[in-house]
């Protein structure tokens, strides 16, 4: 399923359409997270509250919808009456109809096959569509830059993560390494002193022998502890050798994510910037951290 973190969010300027009903139309045939956004740009100073609310609403349409994911406009009958239901809505989807046709946002013989986010919203929050289907954006363009950064941002940290991926496992090789060198060079020393002290006690021959295989074992390692040191150097060359590719792709993506985050607070900044578009870039960029590698303080997804 397409994550809302690569959906396209930007919108047109206006709606198209010669009158409010084919412009409802045009809105209802936009993807799930365009709905969403042109919704909250119209009614922002209302809803602002909801925004969250609305970023889950497309989340679980997304979900719903199997084909299309947050890229799809509308569930069928059956999966919009589970969108419902997940977020307890008592009203059916004909009592939802039947409410848009009381406002003529639906002609008295349409039959839509699907349900789109736009529909419910309308109903649920007793909506003006009029108004709705009349709002405008004024810098669609900025918006439609920052949507491009922030993709620009989440395909940085995908490559983070699979430099991350050979990295973290040259790490753990360097740690095995480093176990079975501890656990080599403790075997090595318990045998130093088993033989030092055979080599004070006891009769001379006892001694004279354990003398010899204490200066055996002092003159070299012995060969487990040799080939453990071996490959810990050769561990610890991999490491370091996939370091460098990943603190470069970290370092590109963290300028990249730095970029974004100062674009969307000049434009937010600016005086008619539809805040709803902007919320959403902004929580896409949150989420854009899912990408980040863990160990650079990413999220788990």
């Amino acid at each position: 399923m397409t994550t809302i973190l690569n959906a396209d969010s930007s919108c047109p300027a206006k709606l198209p359409g010669a009158s409010d009903h084919e412009k409802l139309l045009a809105l209802a045939g936009m993807t799930y997270t365009q709905q969403a956004c042109w919704f909250l740009n119209g009614f922002w100073d209302e809803h602002e509250k909801n925004a969250e609310l609305m970023w889950s609403w497309v989340e679980t349409f997304g979900k719903f919808d199997l084909q299309n994911g947050v890229n799809g406009t509308g569930l069928d009958e059956m999966n919009a009456h589970r969108f419902l239901e997940n977020f307890h809505e008592t009203m059916t989807v004909q009592e939802m109809r039947n409410k848009m046709r009381e406002t003529k946002a639906l002609e008295p013989n349409e039959r839509p096959k699907v349900s789109a986010l736009v529909h419910i919203a309308i109903v649920k929050f007793n909506l003006d569509w009029h108004k709705l289907v009349n709002s405008s954006i004024s810098n669609p363009a900025e918006l439609r830059k920052a949507q491009d950064q922030l993709e620009v941002v989440r395909v940085a940290f995908e490559k983070c993560r699979e430099a991350e991926a050979p990295f973290k496992a040259a790490q753990e090789e360097v740690e095995t390494a480093l176990r079975e060198v501890k656990t080599q060079e403790d075997t090595y020393q318990g045998k130093i002193s088993d033989a030092k002290k055979r080599s004070e006690e006891g009769g001379a021959v006892s001694r004279g022998k354990a003398s010899a295989e204490l200066a055996v074992l002092l003159a070299e390692d012995p060969l487990p502890l040799r080939k453990a040191k071996i490959t810990l150097e050769a561990a610890q060359k991999r490491a370091e050798k996939a370091r460098a590719p990943f603190l470069e792709a970290t370092e590109r993506a963290e300028a990249e994510f730095k970029k974004a985050e100062a674009y969307l607070e000049e434009i937010k900044n600016k005086g008619g910037s539809p805040m709803g578009s902007i919320f959403w870039l902004n929580r896409q960029l949150h989420e854009g951290r899912k990408f980040k590698p863990t160990s650079k303080g990413g999220i788990s997804k």
